[in-house]
C-alpha cells in the first residue's frame, strides 16, 4: 500500500538556471519505514517519457539515477538520492516530478 507523502516539480526546461549541470536531491528519515524516492520525467505537454524509482534505478541513457532502496531508514545523511545530470537528459525531457512514497511502516 502506498501514500504519496510529498509531490515536487524540481526542474523544468523552461526555467533558465546559468551554471546548472546538476541536481542531487536526498531523502533522509530517522523512523522505521520504507520510503521510496520516484522520479517522473514528462515532455513538454506533460506526457509521461520515463519513471525512477527502485525497480528501475536509472533512466535509459543513465541522465538520472537513484542511490538505491533503503527498505527501514534511519541512520545520519541521506538514505536515497536521485542524482540528475541535466546536460544528460533526453532532449524530449521538459519536467522532472519526484514523489515520496511510504511504501509500509515497521
Amino acid at each position: 500500500r502506498y501514500m504519496i507523502l510529498a509531490v515536487a516539480t524540481v526542474w523544468s526546461r523552461t526555467k533558465k538556471e546559468v551554471g546548472l549541470k546538476h541536481l542531487d536531491v536526498g531523502l533522509g528519515w530517522i523512523t522505521r519505514m520504507d520510503l521510496d524516492t520516484i522520479a517522473y520525467l514528462f515532455d513538454s505537454n506533460d506526457k509521461h517519457i520515463e519513471t525512477v524509482y527502485f525497480g528501475i534505478k536509472e533512466s535509459k541513457n543513465k541522465s538520472v539515477r537513484l542511490s538505491g532502496d533503503d527498505l527501514v531508514g534511519g541512520g545520519a545523511g541521506d538514505n536515497e538520492v536521485i542524482y540528475i545530470d541535466l546536460d544528460k537528459l533526453d532532449s524530449r525531457v521538459q519536467k522532472i516530478a519526484l514523489y515520496a512514497n511510504i511504501f509500509k511502516f515497521f
